[in-house]
């Protein structure tokens, strides 16, 4: 609940949005480790995060890490955008994955990884590819 937004997400993801972009979060936000006044409440007050900082959105998907490529398999996901290590390299063993780098990522390399560094780069890399470059 008191996690910051990055920097010009909420901007670039209305921009996609508004370009015929289907946005689609799949998140493994859970309540391990949490206080427990917020058992049970993850799904909604990750819903109120969201649209307090207003970041648009098609769907919103809650599974498990380790569910993450199969809900993106299911909803024809064609580019993930994701940090955790693991999930990018399960992930890109079937999609395309923008790796929004961070310090505990910087070693994740790989075929269908690509390093963004920034919400404008994503917004370059995804319209490259849609473009097939």
């Amino acid at each position: 609940t008191k996690a910051k937004i990055k920097e010009n997400a909420s901007k670039i993801i209305k921009k996609l949005k508004e370009e015929q972009n289907y946005i689609y979060i799949i998140t493994a936000r859970d309540e391990s480790g949490m206080p427990e006044e917020y058992y049970g409440k993850m799904q909604q007050l990750t819903k109120e995060w969201l649209n307090k900082h207003e970041i648009e959105y098609d769907k919103l998907i809650f599974a498990k890490d380790e569910e993450k490529l199969q809900k993106c398999i299911e909803n024809n996901v064609e580019i993930m955008i994701e940090d955790s290590p693991n999930n990018i390299k399960d992930i890109s063993t079937k999609i395309k994955v923008i790796k929004f780098d961070c310090q505990y990522n910087k070693n994740v390399q790989g075929e269908n990884i690509i390093t963004a560094y920034s919400w404008y780069h994503i917004y370059d890399i995804i319209n490259k590819t849609k473009k097939g470059e």
